[in-house]
């Protein structure tokens, strides 16, 4: 069976306040993942004095769970140290094609290397005379040095929109 032919069995969260802190989504996601039959969850706020688009609640769904691991990547061991999100692509040459991670701390592998002061959400790739572009995002101040010795191709995002 395919996943093409899995239906869905959503579960759906309401975090309580207890729950607002980080990590706080732990032992609830732990539970679920152990003893439900759910493969699709989803969350929302159900709470008069609290609503998604609140600067602290908007923060806290958007944490990510931290991802501090080194994996075998077409035999390349590639370390990432990131938030929410990390991929790469190694292409067939053995080099790093792609990479994105969000809240970006270090990546590691046989040819690319990045250390940052501070976290950022980030995608790099080789475009088709394979050159690296990349991109930034919700990033403030100046492309940094360590990132410009990669490429000088970089774009800028800003995509939070807070209502309110």
């Amino acid at each position: 069976m395919t996943l093409r032919n899995v239906p869905p069995v959503i579960g759906a969260w309401f975090p309580d306040d207890s729950e607002m802190h980080s990590g706080g989504y732990r032992d609830y996601l732990d539970a679920i993942a152990e003893h439900s039959h759910y493969n699709l969850l989803t969350t929302t706020m159900r709470k008069c004095q609290r609503q998604m688009t609140d600067p602290e609640v908007h923060d806290w769904f958007n944490q990510g769970n931290p991802i501090r691991k080194t994996l075998k990547v077409r035999g390349h061991d590639v370390t990432f140290d990131a938030v929410g999100i990390a991929a790469v692509r190694i292409h067939e040459n053995d080099k790093v094609e792609a990479i994105a991670a969000g809240g970006l701390k270090s990546f590691r592998t046989d040819d690319v290397s990045i250390e940052l002061p501070q976290r950022a959400d980030i995608a790099l790739w080789r475009d088709t005379n394979r050159g690296w572009q990349g991109v930034l995002q919700e990033h403030d101040g100046p492309v940094l040095d360590l990132l410009l010795a990669i490429t000088k191709n970089w774009t800028r995002l800003s995509v939070t929109v807070r209502m309110g």
